[in-house]
C-alpha cells in the first residue's frame, strides 16, 4: 500500500475543491442544497480515540468515516463525477488552503481533506 506524503496548506491562496455525492448518500438531500455536515461529538472524545490529527486523517482515508471529522474532497473534477455517479451532484467550493489537509490517498484520488461544515458550495445535478 502506498501512502502519500501528507502536507498541511499553508499560503493565504484559495483552491477549488470538489465533492461528488451519490444519490443513494445518506447526505445527498443535504447536498443537494450545497451543504456537508461533518458529525458532532466532543473534543475529549478526539482525543480519546486519536492522537493527532495525521492519524485522524489515515483513519478517515483507510474508509472509517462514520465518526470522522473530516468530510473528503478532491482537485479534481473528474474524480468527484465519478463519485457523484448517475444522479448524484458535484458540489464545488473555493476555500482557503489553511482549511484543507492533504490526505494521504492511498487511492490516488487527489484527495484533500476539509475538517469544517460547509454550508454555500456550488451545486451541479448530474442526468446522465
Amino acid at each position: 500500500m502506498r501512502l502519500a506524503s501528507v502536507r498541511y496548506f499553508c499560503s493565504n491562496k484559495n483552491r477549488l475543491v470538489f465533492r461528488g455525492v451519490s444519490k443513494s448518500h445518506k447526505d445527498f438531500e443535504l447536498a443537494r442544497l450545497g451543504i456537508v455536515k461533518l458529525p458532532s461529538f466532543p473534543l475529549p472524545e478526539i482525543n480519546k480515540q486519536y492522537k493527532d490529527r495525521m492519524s485522524m486523517a489515515q483513519t478517515h482515508n483507510e474508509g472509517k468515516t462514520k465518526n470522522s471529522k473530516f468530510s473528503s474532497w478532491t482537485l479534481d473534477r473528474e474524480i468527484a463525477e465519478i463519485y457523484a455517479g448517475d444522479e448524484g451532484v458535484i458540489l464545488e467550493v473555493e476555500l482557503p488552503e489553511q482549511q484543507l489537509q492533504w490526505s494521504p490517498d492511498v487511492y490516488w484520488e487527489n484527495e484533500v481533506l476539509v475538517r469544517e461544515n460547509i454550508n454555500n458550495a456550488r451545486v451541479t445535478q448530474i442526468n446522465k
